[in-house]
This record gives structure tokens, C-alpha cells and sequence, in this order.
């Protein structure tokens, strides 16, 4: 029903958008009225989305976002600048789409934000961008570099899939209660990359972390 509701504003836009003319300012105004009366909450999608529908979800009631199907970076990057209203955001397009840096910029402005999934090629240090009241992140990573989220200072639950991305002089918020190190190649990780990704990150020093867990992804048989 979310969908086909979403449609249908889309579609009743661009038709209005069609007349043209004179009724321009008529347009803009019932698009701003139904995006105030409209009170979606949540918007869950692996289909393609369009710059449309981005236009069409309303900025005061929408709080929670996830995309997992194509939608065009640079777009989405100047949504998110209206959606002030956002506590979980995940984006999960595959690595050759992963948000570039405008995007990232564009997740830092979100205030309210608390829940973030994330799958990025972006340099590791645009990661400092990152809102800092962020609690519960889940960061993908397909470049190697260094890893910084001291500035996360309310961040207690951490999860970072592809551990053997990250480079030595890594640092993590001294709070974290929790983490999750994940490897994003289908192998098992050796008893020595286990060890490795322990000094790498200098988990030993995170003194208010009590549950660790570093995992591998199935492995391909094929």
C-alpha cells in the first residue's frame, strides 16, 4: 500500500507538473500540502527509486528510510538534507553503487540520526563525516585505509563487515560495549587474521567492551 501510495502522489505531481503555465505555483503548492499531510513513518524498498518518489516523502513524519535497490547518489544526497527527521537510515546498494562522498556529507547533516547501515567505497577517513550521536552503526567497507570514529561519542554497538580492510592506526570510540568484526570474502578467516584484526584496532584497550564477536561470511564451495 506504501508503494502504490507513493505512485500515485508521484504520478498526480507530474501531472500537474504537465499543465504548465500559469498553474506552476498551483502545482507546488498541493505538492507541499499532501507532503504535510501525508504521515508516513517508514519507507522500505529494493526497488529502483526515483528522484519522484525521494521528492514525495514528507520531511516531518518520515523517521525511518531503507533502500536496498538502485537509486542515483547525487539525489539522494540532497534528500537526506530534507529529511531532518531520520533516526534509521540503511542503504544497502551493491559496492560498484556505494554512496560516495556527497552522500556521506549528506548522512553527517542528520541530527537526529541514531541507526545507520551503510555499505561504502568511499576513502575510510570520510567515515569521520559520520554524525556523532550515532549509537548502533553497521559500516561496509570495500577500501582498505584507516578506520577513525573516536568522535562517535555516544556509539556503544559497532559492526564493521570487511575487518581485513583495515589498516594499522585504526581507532575506535573507548565506550563501545559491543562489537562485531565481519569479513566480507567468502573464507574462513585463519587463526592469525583473528589475532591480527584484535591488534589492528587495539581491541584489548576498549575497557567498557564486553561482547567481541569476529565473523565470516558462509564459504563458497564453489
Amino acid at each position: 500500500e506504501t508503494a502504490e501510495t507513493i505512485r500515485n502522489i508521484v504520478e498526480l505531481s507530474l501531472r500537474l507538473a504537465a499543465v504548465g503555465g500559469g498553474k506552476h505555483s498551483a502545482c507546488s503548492t498541493a505538492a507541499a500540502a499532501a507532503q504535510h499531510a501525508w504521515r508516513l513513518e517508514q519507507y522500505q524498498s529494493d526497488l529502483s527509486t526515483t528522484p519522484a518518489m525521494l521528492a514525495a516523502f514528507p520531511a516531518a513524519a518520515l523517521t525511518r528510510l531503507s533502500l536496498s535497490g538502485e537509486v542515483k547518489a547525487d539525489t539522494l544526497a540532497t534528500s537526506l538534507k530534507r529529511l531532518t527527521n531520520l533516526v534509521d537510515l540503511a542503504l544497502c546498494q551493491q559496492h560498484h553503487r556505494s554512496p560516495p562522498v556527497p552522500l556521506i556529507e549528506a548522512i553527517g547533516t542528520l541530527r537526529q540520526l541514531t541507526s545507520l547501515s551503510l555499505s561504502t567505497a568511499a576513502e575510510l577517513i570520510h567515515l569521520q563525516r559520520l554524525p556523532v550521536q550515532l549509537q548502533q552503526p553497521t559500516v561496509t567497507l570495500f577500501r582498505r585505509g584507516t578506520v577513525n570514529l573516536s568522535h562517535l561519542t555516544h556509539l556503544e554497538i559497532l559492526e564493521i563487515r570487511a575487518g581485513d580492510h583495515i589498516d594499522p592506526g585504526s581507532v575506535l570510540p573507548t565506550q563501545l560495549q559491543q562489537l562485531t568484526v565481519g569479513y566480507l570474502h567468502y573464507r574462513v578467516p585463519r587463526p592469525s587474521d583473528q589475532y591480527d584484526i584484535v591488534h589492528v584496532l587495539e581491541i584489548t584497550k576498549l575497557q567498557q567492551l564486553t561482547r567481541l564477536t569476529i565473523s565470516s561470511p558462509v564459504k563458497d564451495e564453489t
